[in-house]
């Protein structure tokens, strides 16, 4: 049975160079945005204390849940137009 490796520290998992660091910034930040788009209610100071693997998790969910209820909704659609349509036939009959 394989075992997990042992969890990173914060300090482990911070970003060395000021470079890694504003690159991690801007990647949170774009995180953010684009969380935003699926969930105008979370706010972005909220957001802000995850980290980057939280907020990527996060958006997968976001994204995953998303095209559930696309596909649903395209279920839902097409349903209604056939009902709309069987409607329109029995008032033409009738």
């Amino acid at each position: 049975m394989s075992q997990r490796p042992p969890a990173q520290s914060s300090l482990e998992s911070q970003p060395g160079t000021m470079e890694e660091f504003q690159l991690m910034l801007r990647e949170r930040d774009a995180l953010i945005g684009e969380i935003r788009c699926y969930n105008t209610t979370a706010q972005p100071g909220f957001l802000a204390e995850f980290n980057v693997s939280e907020l990527r998790d996060y958006l997968d969910h976001l994204k995953h849940a998303r095209q559930k209820h696309v596909r649903l909704a395209g279920w839902v659609q097409r349903r209604n137009a056939a009902l709309a349509d069987a409607r329109r036939t029995v008032r033409k009959v009738a």
